[in-house]
Protein backbone atom coordinates (compact mmCIF):
# COMPACT_ATOMS: atom_id res chain seq x y z
CA UNK A 1 0.00 0.00 0.00
CA UNK A 2 1.63 3.76 -1.04
CA UNK A 3 2.62 5.51 1.58
CA UNK A 4 0.55 8.88 1.77
CA UNK A 5 2.19 12.76 1.75
CA UNK A 6 0.58 15.91 2.13
CA UNK A 7 1.50 19.22 1.10
CA UNK A 8 0.88 22.34 1.90
CA UNK A 9 1.76 25.39 0.55
CA UNK A 10 -0.65 28.73 -0.79
CA UNK A 11 1.43 28.74 -3.82
CA UNK A 12 -1.30 27.07 -5.90
CA UNK A 13 0.45 26.79 -9.06
CA UNK A 14 4.03 25.76 -7.29
CA UNK A 15 1.80 23.23 -5.15
CA UNK A 16 -0.38 21.60 -8.00
CA UNK A 17 3.04 21.26 -10.40
CA UNK A 18 4.76 19.55 -7.68
CA UNK A 19 2.01 16.97 -7.23
CA UNK A 20 1.70 16.86 -10.82
CA UNK A 21 5.79 15.63 -10.94
CA UNK A 22 5.03 13.08 -8.00
CA UNK A 23 2.78 11.27 -9.69
CA UNK A 24 5.18 9.84 -11.59
CA UNK A 25 6.11 7.55 -8.19
CA UNK A 26 2.64 6.65 -7.65
CA UNK A 27 3.60 3.49 -6.66
CA UNK A 28 5.60 4.59 -3.62
CA UNK A 29 3.20 7.00 -2.40
CA UNK A 30 -0.15 9.40 -2.60
CA UNK A 31 0.19 12.83 -2.71
CA UNK A 32 -2.69 15.35 -1.54
CA UNK A 33 -2.14 18.95 -1.60
CA UNK A 34 -4.23 21.93 0.54
CA UNK A 35 -3.44 25.72 -0.17
CA UNK A 36 -3.82 26.44 3.78
CA UNK A 37 -3.45 25.31 7.30
CA UNK A 38 -7.38 25.32 7.60
CA UNK A 39 -8.21 23.21 4.88
CA UNK A 40 -5.47 20.77 5.57
CA UNK A 41 -6.64 19.94 9.21
CA UNK A 42 -9.78 19.28 7.84
CA UNK A 43 -7.73 16.67 5.62
CA UNK A 44 -5.93 15.73 9.01
CA UNK A 45 -9.02 14.84 10.88
CA UNK A 46 -10.49 13.02 7.29
CA UNK A 47 -7.26 10.88 6.63
CA UNK A 48 -4.31 9.46 8.02
CA UNK A 49 -0.91 10.62 6.51
CA UNK A 50 2.65 9.19 6.51
CA UNK A 51 4.40 12.69 6.06
CA UNK A 52 3.56 16.15 5.82
CA UNK A 53 5.50 18.83 4.00
CA UNK A 54 4.53 22.11 4.67
CA UNK A 55 5.92 25.94 4.27
CA UNK A 56 6.47 27.84 6.77
CA UNK A 57 5.05 30.99 6.03
CA UNK A 58 1.46 31.25 5.11
CA UNK A 59 -1.30 34.16 5.42
CA UNK A 60 -3.93 33.70 8.44
CA UNK A 61 -2.64 30.37 9.93
CA UNK A 62 1.14 29.65 9.34
CA UNK A 63 3.35 26.69 9.40
CA UNK A 64 3.84 26.94 13.18
CA UNK A 65 -0.07 26.81 14.13
CA UNK A 66 -0.30 23.48 11.50
CA UNK A 67 3.19 22.29 13.73
CA UNK A 68 1.01 22.83 17.03
CA UNK A 69 -2.16 21.02 15.78
CA UNK A 70 0.48 18.00 14.71
CA UNK A 71 1.67 18.18 17.89
CA UNK A 72 -1.60 18.54 20.26
CA UNK A 73 -3.00 15.36 18.41
CA UNK A 74 0.35 13.30 18.73
CA UNK A 75 0.70 13.20 15.15
CA UNK A 76 3.31 9.73 14.73
CA UNK A 77 3.77 10.36 10.84
CA UNK A 78 7.18 12.27 9.89
CA UNK A 79 7.12 16.57 8.72
CA UNK A 80 9.18 18.37 7.00
CA UNK A 81 8.95 21.97 6.39
CA UNK A 82 9.77 24.35 3.63
CA UNK A 83 10.80 27.99 3.40
CA UNK A 84 12.15 30.43 1.48
CA UNK A 85 13.49 32.85 4.01
CA UNK A 86 17.17 31.12 5.10
CA UNK A 87 20.18 30.66 3.56
CA UNK A 88 21.27 27.36 2.70
CA UNK A 89 23.96 27.80 5.55
CA UNK A 90 21.26 28.81 8.22
CA UNK A 91 19.68 26.15 7.16
CA UNK A 92 22.53 23.42 8.12
CA UNK A 93 22.63 24.91 11.00
CA UNK A 94 19.10 24.58 12.10
CA UNK A 95 18.79 21.51 11.41
CA UNK A 96 22.09 20.01 13.48
CA UNK A 97 20.32 21.44 16.35
CA UNK A 98 17.07 20.42 16.04
CA UNK A 99 14.66 17.62 14.95
CA UNK A 100 12.54 19.22 12.12
CA UNK A 101 14.08 18.96 8.86
CA UNK A 102 14.10 22.25 6.73
CA UNK A 103 13.88 22.05 3.23
CA UNK A 104 15.00 25.49 1.42
CA UNK A 105 12.75 26.77 -1.12
CA UNK A 106 13.06 26.70 -4.25
CA UNK A 107 14.15 22.87 -4.88
CA UNK A 108 14.52 21.14 -8.30
CA UNK A 109 11.72 18.45 -8.67
CA UNK A 110 14.26 15.35 -9.69
CA UNK A 111 15.94 16.24 -6.30
CA UNK A 112 12.31 16.05 -4.08
CA UNK A 113 11.37 13.04 -5.20
CA UNK A 114 15.06 11.22 -4.94
CA UNK A 115 14.39 12.94 -1.17
CA UNK A 116 11.21 11.69 -0.78
CA UNK A 117 12.23 8.22 -1.86
CA UNK A 118 15.09 7.81 0.09
CA UNK A 119 12.80 9.03 2.91
CA UNK A 120 10.26 6.34 2.71
CA UNK A 121 12.97 3.34 1.70
CA UNK A 122 14.76 4.21 5.02
CA UNK A 123 10.89 3.89 6.89
CA UNK A 124 11.58 7.09 7.83
CA UNK A 125 14.35 6.11 10.24
CA UNK A 126 16.37 9.59 8.74
CA UNK A 127 13.19 11.71 10.17
CA UNK A 128 11.76 11.78 13.75
CA UNK A 129 8.28 11.37 14.10
CA UNK A 130 6.25 13.85 16.33
CA UNK A 131 5.39 11.71 19.03
CA UNK A 132 9.28 13.64 19.81
CA UNK A 133 8.32 17.15 18.25
CA UNK A 134 9.11 19.41 21.36
CA UNK A 135 9.30 23.05 22.11
CA UNK A 136 12.89 22.99 20.31
CA UNK A 137 11.42 22.44 17.19
CA UNK A 138 8.50 25.73 17.50
CA UNK A 139 11.02 27.77 18.60
CA UNK A 140 13.37 26.60 15.14
CA UNK A 141 10.21 27.73 13.10
CA UNK A 142 9.59 31.28 14.76
CA UNK A 143 13.20 31.52 14.15
CA UNK A 144 13.09 30.56 10.46
CA UNK A 145 9.96 32.42 9.91
CA UNK A 146 11.97 35.68 11.60
CA UNK A 147 8.03 36.08 13.62
CA UNK A 148 8.09 38.50 16.46
CA UNK A 149 5.96 36.88 18.89
CA UNK A 150 6.02 35.19 21.97
CA UNK A 151 5.55 31.49 22.91
CA UNK A 152 3.18 30.11 26.15
CA UNK A 153 3.98 27.34 27.51
CA UNK A 154 1.23 25.97 30.18
CA UNK A 155 2.93 23.50 32.30
CA UNK A 156 0.50 22.01 35.25
CA UNK A 157 -1.66 25.24 35.70
CA UNK A 158 1.94 27.54 35.19
CA UNK A 159 2.63 29.16 32.51
CA UNK A 160 5.94 30.25 30.86
CA UNK A 161 6.96 32.50 27.82
CA UNK A 162 9.18 33.10 25.46
CA UNK A 163 9.53 36.47 23.46
CA UNK A 164 10.74 36.51 20.09
CA UNK A 165 11.72 39.97 18.06
CA UNK A 166 12.45 39.06 14.26
CA UNK A 167 13.33 35.58 15.09
CA UNK A 168 15.33 35.94 17.66
CA UNK A 169 14.81 35.26 21.33
CA UNK A 170 14.98 38.58 23.44
CA UNK A 171 13.43 37.31 26.96
CA UNK A 172 11.68 34.81 28.60
CA UNK A 173 9.82 33.84 31.89
CA UNK A 174 8.77 30.81 34.03
CA UNK A 175 7.73 30.70 37.81
CA UNK A 176 11.21 33.27 39.33
CA UNK A 177 13.08 32.56 36.40
CA UNK A 178 14.03 35.11 33.67
CA UNK A 179 15.66 35.42 30.74
CA UNK A 180 18.01 32.86 29.78
CA UNK A 181 17.48 30.61 32.64
CA UNK A 182 13.61 30.38 32.12
CA UNK A 183 14.85 29.09 28.59
CA UNK A 184 16.44 26.77 30.46
CA UNK A 185 13.88 25.47 32.30
CA UNK A 186 11.10 25.24 29.59
CA UNK A 187 13.41 23.27 27.52
CA UNK A 188 14.13 20.84 30.24
CA UNK A 189 10.71 19.90 31.22
CA UNK A 190 10.34 20.02 27.53
CA UNK A 191 6.08 19.35 28.14
CA UNK A 192 2.75 21.59 28.51
CA UNK A 193 0.86 22.90 25.66
CA UNK A 194 2.36 25.13 23.80
CA UNK A 195 0.47 28.06 21.71
CA UNK A 196 1.99 31.33 19.80
CA UNK A 197 0.69 34.85 21.60
CA UNK A 198 0.80 38.58 20.10
CA UNK A 199 3.79 40.05 22.54
CA UNK A 200 1.47 42.67 24.67
CA UNK A 201 3.22 45.84 26.02
CA UNK A 202 7.16 46.55 25.79
CA UNK A 203 9.38 43.52 26.44
CA UNK A 204 12.88 44.06 28.06
CA UNK A 205 15.79 43.18 26.04
CA UNK A 206 17.95 40.30 28.29
CA UNK A 207 18.95 37.97 25.43
CA UNK A 208 21.27 38.98 22.73
CA UNK A 209 22.79 36.05 21.65
CA UNK A 210 22.29 35.14 18.11
CA UNK A 211 19.17 32.10 18.00
CA UNK A 212 22.05 29.31 16.96
CA UNK A 213 24.64 29.71 19.23
CA UNK A 214 22.27 30.56 22.22
CA UNK A 215 20.25 27.75 21.83
CA UNK A 216 23.59 25.16 21.10
CA UNK A 217 24.49 26.77 24.69
CA UNK A 218 21.50 25.94 26.25
CA UNK A 219 21.63 22.57 25.16
CA UNK A 220 25.10 22.06 26.17
CA UNK A 221 23.41 23.46 30.15
CA UNK A 222 20.86 20.46 30.29
CA UNK A 223 22.95 18.11 29.24
CA UNK A 224 25.56 19.47 31.89
CA UNK A 225 22.50 19.15 34.89
CA UNK A 226 21.50 15.79 33.36
CA UNK A 227 24.81 14.61 34.14
CA UNK A 228 25.09 16.13 37.11
CA UNK A 229 21.46 14.35 38.14
CA UNK A 230 22.77 11.48 36.93
CA UNK A 231 25.91 11.40 39.35
CA UNK A 232 24.13 12.66 42.41
CA UNK A 233 21.18 9.65 41.44
CA UNK A 234 24.33 7.10 41.72
CA UNK A 235 25.48 8.32 44.65
CA UNK A 236 22.57 8.39 46.92
CA UNK A 237 21.86 4.97 45.57
CA UNK A 238 25.16 4.19 46.41
CA UNK A 239 24.05 5.80 49.84
CA UNK A 240 20.83 3.77 50.00
CA UNK A 241 22.88 0.31 49.24
CA UNK A 242 25.13 1.11 52.15
CA UNK A 243 22.49 1.86 54.47
CA UNK A 244 20.49 -1.18 53.87
CA UNK A 245 23.97 -3.05 54.19
CA UNK A 246 25.00 -1.31 57.54
CA UNK A 247 21.19 -2.41 59.02
CA UNK A 248 21.49 -5.79 57.83
CA UNK A 249 24.58 -6.17 59.26
CA UNK A 250 23.38 -4.94 62.94
CA UNK A 251 20.29 -7.02 62.48
CA UNK A 252 22.79 -10.32 62.45
CA UNK A 253 24.84 -9.05 65.12
CA UNK A 254 21.97 -8.42 67.61
CA UNK A 255 20.82 -11.93 66.26
CA UNK A 256 23.92 -14.11 67.61
CA UNK A 257 23.55 -11.86 70.60
CA UNK A 258 22.10 -14.40 72.58
CA UNK A 259 24.64 -17.13 72.06
CA UNK A 260 27.22 -14.62 73.42
CA UNK A 261 25.57 -13.41 76.51
CA UNK A 262 24.48 -16.90 77.42
CA UNK A 263 20.87 -17.26 79.73
CA UNK A 264 19.34 -14.16 80.38
CA UNK A 265 19.40 -12.03 77.19
CA UNK A 266 15.93 -10.56 76.85
CA UNK A 267 16.15 -7.96 73.77
CA UNK A 268 18.95 -6.10 71.86
CA UNK A 269 18.29 -2.97 69.67
CA UNK A 270 20.03 -0.50 67.66
CA UNK A 271 18.62 3.11 68.02
CA UNK A 272 18.62 6.57 66.91
CA UNK A 273 19.30 10.03 68.67
CA UNK A 274 15.49 9.90 68.22
CA UNK A 275 14.97 6.80 70.00
CA UNK A 276 13.45 4.83 66.98
CA UNK A 277 14.76 1.67 66.95
CA UNK A 278 16.99 0.86 63.66
CA UNK A 279 17.72 -2.81 64.31
CA UNK A 280 16.02 -5.15 66.78
CA UNK A 281 16.24 -8.26 68.76
CA UNK A 282 13.56 -8.64 71.15
CA UNK A 283 12.62 -12.63 71.97
CA UNK A 284 11.32 -11.73 74.96
CA UNK A 285 8.61 -9.00 73.36
CA UNK A 286 9.37 -5.84 75.49
CA UNK A 287 7.65 -2.57 74.63
CA UNK A 288 11.34 -1.77 72.75
CA UNK A 289 9.85 1.52 70.99
CA UNK A 290 8.30 3.38 74.15
CA UNK A 291 11.29 2.22 76.39
CA UNK A 292 14.16 3.32 73.72
CA UNK A 293 12.41 6.58 73.23
CA UNK A 294 12.96 7.04 77.14
CA UNK A 295 16.65 6.05 76.84
CA UNK A 296 17.16 8.45 73.90
CA UNK A 297 16.20 11.26 76.41
CA UNK A 298 18.39 10.06 79.57
CA UNK A 299 21.15 8.77 77.63
CA UNK A 300 21.34 12.75 75.53
CA UNK A 301 20.49 14.26 78.86
CA UNK A 302 23.38 12.45 80.82
CA UNK A 303 26.11 13.26 78.13
CA UNK A 304 25.49 16.52 77.97
CA UNK A 305 25.64 17.02 81.79
CA UNK A 306 28.57 15.29 82.24
CA UNK A 307 30.36 17.16 79.19
CA UNK A 308 29.66 20.51 81.09
CA UNK A 309 30.76 19.51 84.17
CA UNK A 310 33.84 17.92 83.22
CA UNK A 311 33.99 17.55 79.70
CA UNK A 312 34.12 13.97 79.57
CA UNK A 313 32.09 11.65 77.45
CA UNK A 314 30.18 8.91 78.35
CA UNK A 315 31.41 5.22 77.73
CA UNK A 316 27.92 3.47 79.01
CA UNK A 317 24.88 3.90 81.12
CA UNK A 318 24.02 0.74 82.90
CA UNK A 319 20.52 0.82 84.51
CA UNK A 320 20.01 -2.08 87.12
CA UNK A 321 16.86 -3.03 87.41
CA UNK A 322 14.49 -5.29 90.18
CA UNK A 323 15.05 -8.46 87.59
CA UNK A 324 18.29 -7.28 85.87
CA UNK A 325 19.86 -4.98 83.75
CA UNK A 326 19.79 -2.29 80.89
CA UNK A 327 22.70 -1.42 79.31
CA UNK A 328 22.92 1.71 76.46
CA UNK A 329 26.61 2.33 75.38
CA UNK A 330 26.77 4.77 72.45
CA UNK A 331 27.86 4.01 68.94
CA UNK A 332 30.53 6.46 68.62
CA UNK A 333 30.25 9.05 65.41
CA UNK A 334 27.31 7.60 64.52
CA UNK A 335 24.77 9.41 66.77
CA UNK A 336 23.10 6.02 67.58
CA UNK A 337 23.16 3.87 70.53
CA UNK A 338 22.89 0.10 71.45
CA UNK A 339 20.80 -1.11 73.90
CA UNK A 340 20.72 -4.71 75.83
CA UNK A 341 18.55 -5.70 78.78
CA UNK A 342 19.04 -8.82 80.43
CA UNK A 343 17.87 -10.94 83.15
CA UNK A 344 19.65 -11.54 86.52
CA UNK A 345 20.65 -14.86 85.12
CA UNK A 346 23.26 -13.08 83.09
CA UNK A 347 26.37 -12.24 84.08
CA UNK A 348 27.06 -8.38 84.28
CA UNK A 349 30.74 -8.47 83.71
CA UNK A 350 30.33 -10.30 80.48
CA UNK A 351 27.38 -7.97 79.73
CA UNK A 352 29.80 -5.43 79.89
CA UNK A 353 32.38 -6.86 77.33
CA UNK A 354 29.93 -7.78 74.86
CA UNK A 355 28.20 -4.66 74.34
CA UNK A 356 31.63 -2.79 74.56
CA UNK A 357 33.10 -4.80 71.62
CA UNK A 358 30.10 -5.00 69.76
CA UNK A 359 29.66 -0.83 70.03
CA UNK A 360 32.93 -1.06 68.35
CA UNK A 361 31.84 -3.69 65.33
CA UNK A 362 29.07 -1.31 64.60
CA UNK A 363 31.03 1.69 64.62
CA UNK A 364 32.98 0.43 61.53
CA UNK A 365 32.18 0.95 57.76
CA UNK A 366 29.63 -1.55 55.82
Amino acid sequence: MPNKILLVDDEKIFLQSLKKGLAELSDVFETDICFSVTEAIKQLEANEYDLVVTDIRMPFKSGIDLLLYLRSINFSGGIKLMSAYKTEENLKKINNIGIVDVISKPFDLEWFQSMLLEYFEKEQESSVTFESIDLLSVMQVINIDKKSSALKIEINGKNGFIYFKDGEIINAEYEDFQGEDAVLELMALNQGKISVIKIKGKVKRTIKTPFVEFIMNTMKRIDEQKEYKKKNENKMLKKNNNKEEKMARMSDVLTALSDEIGGGFQTASVFGADGIPIALENPANMDIDAFSAKLAIVSSLVTKTIKDLSGGTVSELLIEEEKGWTLVRPIAKTGMNLLISVTSEATLGNLRLVAKRLAADLEKPA
